[in-house]
């Protein structure tokens, strides 16, 4: 149970304590903090099980596509992963572009990261160990397909799969922002497309009806080895634009002003109201004791 409740630590408590330290951190952007939040993780779901999902069973059921499958499994790992990373960046782009018309700091695509990296992990991990918990605290015989090892990994992949996320979306962002968005579309599809590819591509050679030229142990250590190395880049990258992104109605001196303005300007209204609230209370027990002398 203790891998469970590490996976559902990672997949859930962990990006909600990320958020909430951007959302009390940064007063001046929390409109758009959360509303980037919720974008993320509805990018996840369209893409993930609006087209995909829905295209894979309408070409399955519609085409030879099991065929293609069956004949050309590296092939189809690439479609798939291809697919599912262009599918993501457009509405990515579109959100980017027209609802935050390229004014976006890097606040801001850390919370669309964090919701669309998010929205995975609860989908493919966490809601899994969640309801696995749940039987084993009923006393249900709750049947698990993986080892203690392996749910360990599995939070481990997950860790690493949303720093690589919430990147990759830093990196469209900054370039979107910089007017260079066919570039960044361009890396955000690559580095999506080898994420999602090059684990599946490394386990078909595990596979009995495939290859099967090495163990699943020696896949799953270089699957680890590949995101850790990801996951230390963009740890790199996302330092390095630290300063870069930003949004000139908050980070500005002005905008910072403005808010500060605003902010003492809030703080003087509520202790003026407090005030006359005070001085109501007053008056009342003042009238209260002066009707109870007068029936005395």
């Amino acid at each position: 149970m203790a891998a469970l409740i590490i996976n559902t630590i990672i997949c859930i408590i962990i990006p909600i304590i990320l958020l909430g330290v951007l959302f009390f951190k940064n007063p001046m952007e929390r409109k758009g903090i959360f509303v980037l939040f919720l974008s993320g993780g509805l990018v996840y779901l369209l893409m993930e099980f609006v087209i995909k999902e829905q295209g894979l069973q309408y070409l399955f059921n519609h085409t030879d596509f099991t065929k293609f499958m069956a004949d050309h499994y590296i092939a189809y790992l690439f479609v798939v992963a291809l697919a599912g990373a262009v599918f993501a960046v457009l509405p990515e782009i579109l959100i980017i572009v027209c609802l935050f018309k390229r004014q976006m700091s890097l606040v801001k695509a850390v919370a669309m990261g964090i919701g669309y990296a998010m929205a995975e992990a609860v989908m493919l991990a966490g809601a899994k160990s969640i309801f696995t918990i749940i039987e084993m605290i009923k006393g249900t015989e709750a049947e698990l397909t993986a080892t203690t090892i392996e749910l360990y990994l599995s939070g481990y992949e997950r860790f690493l799969l949303m720093l690589i996320q919430i990147t990759m979306i830093v990196v469209l962002v900054y370039f979107v922002e910089h007017k260079m968005t066919v570039r960044g579309v361009m890396i955000k599809v690559l580095c999506q497309t080898i994420t999602g590819f090059l684990p599946g591509f490394l386990m078909a050679f595990t596979y009995k009806d495939f290859y099967e030229v090495y163990d699943r142990q020696w896949a799953l250590a270089l699957i680890y080895i590949f995101l850790t190395a990801a996951a230390f880049c963009s740890a790199v990258v996302l330092n390095s634009l630290k300063y870069a992104l930003k949004d000139d109605r908050v980070d500005s001196p002005a905008a910072v002003a403005r808010y500060q303005k605003k902010r003492e300007e809030r703080q003087k209204h509520r202790e003026r109201k407090k005030q006359e609230r005070t001085e109501k209370k007053e008056k009342r027990k003042k009238t209260v004791k002066e009707e109870t002398k007068q029936n005395m």
